[in-house]
């Protein structure tokens, strides 16, 4: 679920084949268990009907959200039947889990990435807020994922409603984190480092910008012909540009 929420407003990485593959793999899984937990519902006793409900409305969720990942646009299916959905399956959730399940701040944060999506920045934020109130308060840790994705996802809310601070704030925490998998953690970092860079050549603050991307440049996790040092280096290349230091990049390139 998260997976798919992040597609909805990915801005920097491209979708791969593989990413296909997998919702195409999750939209078979998902319409099977939807159909198998139908027919349970058939021939199990009434008290065991609140967790079928939770496995029929999930999977019916999670399969309309994979299909609109591969639908074309003009095919998509209405936000507001998303959210619906959202709806339903949090409400079914409800009768088995508690409210600080974790399940739940994976609805609030699809819930967002929809808001998001149909430019309700401000609805976006107050799920945002919410689920890292939650991790704080329940002490889930910095290492998630979702905590990470979700701070990426505040930081550029923020900017959208003119609160760099708030935004920059969003991006260290997210720099500040640790991972075991070091894979991961340079992914996140790449992400931040950019959001970060662009945020203050918005600001004009170019020496800081500078740093930023000098830093996805000196990363040891990614190799020379990378797209992340390659991006990397664009950055670096225009804000020399912009202060008109043209033979900087040569520097650069033959360091």
């Amino acid at each position: 679920m998260i997976r798919v929420a992040n597609n909805l407003t990915r801005t920097i990485e491209p979708v791969r084949s593989s990413d296909v593959d997998e919702v195409r793999r999750a939209i078979a899984s998902f319409s099977q268990v939807s159909n198998s937990v139908k027919d349970l519902a058939v021939i199990l006793p009434a008290d065991v009907a609140p967790m079928i409900n939770v496995a029929a409305s999930a999977s019916e969720f999670l399969t309309l959200m994979c299909s609109q990942f591969l639908s074309n646009p003009g095919d998509q299916v209405e936000p507001t039947q998303l959210l619906s959905q959202i709806e339903r399956a949090e409400a079914s959730c409800q009768q088995v889990f508690s409210p600080e399940h974790p399940l739940f701040m994976g609805f609030k944060y699809t819930r967002a990435s929809i808001q998001r999506k149909q430019g309700d920045s401000a609805g976006a934020m107050a799920e945002y807020e919410e689920i890292l109130h939650r991790f704080d308060s329940s002490g889930l840790g910095t290492e998630s994922p979702l905590r990470r994705n979700v701070l990426l996802n505040h930081g550029q809310v923020a900017e959208k409603l003119g609160n760099d601070e708030k935004a920059l704030d969003s991006y260290m925490k997210v720099i500040a984190a640790t991972d075991p998998d070091p894979v991961r953690h340079a992914h996140y970092l790449f992400v931040a480092y950019v959001l970060v860079a662009q945020l203050f050549m918005k600001r004009g603050e170019l020496d800081v910008a500078l740093q930023f991307f000098t830093n996805i440049v000196d990363a040891p996790n990614f190799s020379p012909q990378s797209i992340e040092i390659q991006f990397g280096l664009r950055g670096m290349f225009q804000i020399y540009e912009q202060r008109g230091q043209w033979a900087q990049p040569l520097v650069v390139c033959c360091d």
